[in-house]
């Protein structure tokens, strides 16, 4: 929560790529479908929008007027996006970061690998109140596991604000796009 998620994904879906899921990211780790790798992982379709700030909102030129409020107490409104219905084959994972202080203004994606990626890939599948209560725990690290055999992770580092925004969508443009001209 409050990592960035949904405003990276703002500015990546007004550039043109898909965006499959906001807040929930579903996996599924078996790939079915023709032409798929074996192996594979899916990321499955969750929601036809994004949960924005309103700051978010103002900087990517939205009327926050013309918008739904999220069900809370934040000032958090529903910015719609492209609606698809096909699970599209996971690429690469990237762990968000804040730089550590406001001056600075670094910008840098760097690889995470083997155990530290799959530790960080737990961090970040609801382990505490839904796989550690269910018993799921040792079977979730083996998932995560076999889903980080076949992509790359990242930890993206950047400045809390949006005066680098666009510095940012370029490196992550970047990241992406080996990944994307193999896709075709």
């Amino acid at each position: 929560s409050g990592a960035g998620k949904s405003t990276l994904a703002a500015c990546l879906d007004r550039r043109g790529y898909t965006v499959v899921s906001d807040d929930i990211c579903l996996l599924d780790p078996r790939a079915r479908n023709s032409g798929v790798t074996p192996g594979q992982t899916l990321v499955v379709p969750v929601a036809p929008s994004l949960k924005l700030w309103r700051s978010a909102l103002e900087h990517l030129g939205a009327r926050v007027e013309d918008l739904p409020q999220v069900f809370s107490r934040d000032d958090k409104y529903r910015l719609k996006i492209s609606e698809i219905d096909q699970r599209l084959p996971l690429a690469q994972v990237f762990f968000l970061e804040w730089a550590g202080h406001a001056a600075d203004t670094a910008i840098s994606i760097t690889p995470v690998s083997g155990v530290n990626a799959v530790a960080r890939m737990m961090e970040f599948t609801h382990n505490d109140y839904l796989m550690k209560a269910t018993g799921r725990r040792e079977e979730n690290f083996l998932l995560c596991g076999r889903i980080l055999s076949h992509v790359r992770a990242f930890t993206l580092r950047r400045p809390r604000d949006f005066a680098h925004i666009e510095q940012v969508i370029e490196q992550v443009v970047d990241a992406l796009e080996p990944q994307l001209n193999q896709a075709g």
